[in-house]
């Protein structure tokens, strides 16, 4: 596995300044910054920055990518999350976690140990396809943290569901899961980019998402409606930001008239079902594997029951033109051409099937035989015809080829 490190740091509320795009230029000959990025690859050496320090003094949204596994970390504005609500979703090996920063907070998701990654992945364009996960969380959308619990838990079982020291499995396997957001059965290209990157298993967010309400949408009207109800310094404090281009405000805003919202008009999430256990989730997510095996096998059977039916069909429509199709095999042999022989083995084919529904197996067989001793020393052809079982495994050819009656009168040699 070759070395890989990958680095970018994005900028989403505001550009990056002049000199925090003078720091990140310094810190490597090999880094590309824009007004809004900067990243960086190595495939030998290391990054001589401070990632969190980087992404606390200037940035919003920082992604980790080696052959070892991937880290992103997004900052956060004050009131979006709380320390208590991101421990609740804290997993066992890799998943979320995070710290305060400052007037806000610093909201990881990392794989755990012995994550290793394909050595083809690599992370150009991976920190703008993850990076509506920041948005949505603080918007209130907390499927990200659920994911981030959900990986854990397959992270540490596995697939099998049989990894793990046997005592902290146990009690692992008894611990319930945390709150089900909204919406799990329904997730955004984000959050199923971030499924698909780091293997969370799909049937465990299936089995997850049965308990998950649908996400709604607030109306806009009742929203924008709200907007005499916040004060005039809260106001005026949105008006000052989004004139000094703080994108986040959009955000926060809306955020704040969904909170009137659901105070004004009583829209509080409630529990669907009550919180199941992480035994209980794997269960499930390995009967709904056993049941999209069986549906799959199911589908198979009756596409081969179809096309065996489609096929019988064809041989009866054909036998009749089977003198015909004998005298096409021929002259594609007479043709010496691996294409040719090709398109013979297709002829014989129908042919084969023509004698089974004709019940003259054994005429057909003794034909094919005449036809490998006759033309015996074109190997290519012989080839085909034990490739594709047209002759016994113990055919042999004879050392004189039959000069009596026959189908192919033609020598071949």
């Amino acid at each position: 596995m070759s070395y890989y490190e990958y680095y970018e740091f994005l900028a989403i509320d505001r550009p990056l300044s002049d000199e925090a795009r003078t720091e990140f230029s310094r810190l490597s000959s090999r880094a590309k910054v824009t007004s809004r990025s900067a990243s960086y690859v190595y495939n030998y050496g290391s990054f001589p920055g401070q990632p969190d320090d980087l992404l606390q003094q200037h940035c919003d949204f920082f992604y980790y990518m080696a052959s070892w596994g991937i880290r992103l970390c997004m900052k956060v504005p004050d009131g979006t999350v709380d320390l208590q609500t991101l421990a609740v979703y804290q997993g066992q090996d890799g998943g979320i976690a995070g710290r305060e920063a400052g007037p806000g907070f610093v909201v990881t998701f990392a794989t755990g140990e012995e994550h290793y990654l394909p050595e083809w992945l690599e992370g150009e364009g991976m920190a703008d396809t993850l990076a509506p996960l920041r948005e949505e969380f603080v918007r209130g959308d907390n499927r990200f943290l659920y994911l981030g619990w959900l990986y854990s838990v397959h992270h540490w079982f596995g697939e099998d569901y049989e990894l793990g020291d046997p005592e902290d499995q146990a009690s692992l396997l008894e611990s319930c899961e945390p709150p089900v957001p909204a919406g799990m059965n329904g997730l955004s290209a984000a959050q199923q980019a971030l499924v698909a990157l780091v293997g969370i298993d799909g049937f465990l967010v299936a089995a997850a998402a049965e308990a998950s309400s649908e996400l709604r949408r607030s109306d806009e009207a009742l929203l924008f409606g709200l907007i005499p109800d916040l004060s005039e310094k809260e106001r005026n404090g949105f008006l000052v930001e989004v004139a000094s281009g703080d994108r986040s405000v959009e955000v926060r805003l809306r955020r704040r008239l969904e909170e009137l919202l659901g105070k004004t008009h009583g829209q509080e999430e409630a529990t669907r079902w009550p919180r199941r256990t992480v035994r209980t989730l794997l269960t499930r997510a390995q009967q709904l594997r056993g049941e999209e095996a069986e549906r799959k096998r199911q589908n198979a059977e009756r596409e081969r029951k179809e096309a065996a039916a489609q096929r019988r069909q064809r041989i009866i429509g054909l036998a009749p033109a089977a003198p015909r199709l004998w005298q096409k095999l021929q002259d594609l042999v007479e043709e010496k051409t691996g294409s040719a022989y090709d398109e013979a083995m297709e002829v014989l084919l129908d042919l084969r099937d023509i004698a089974s529904y004709q019940r003259t197996e054994e005429e057909f067989s003794r034909q094919v035989e005449e036809l490998a001793g006759r033309f015996r020393k074109r190997s290519a052809l012989v080839r085909r015809l034990n490739e594709r079982n047209f002759l016994n495994k113990d055919w042999k050819p004879s050392p004189v080829p039959s000069a009596g009656p026959g189908l192919f009168k033609k020598g071949g040699d």
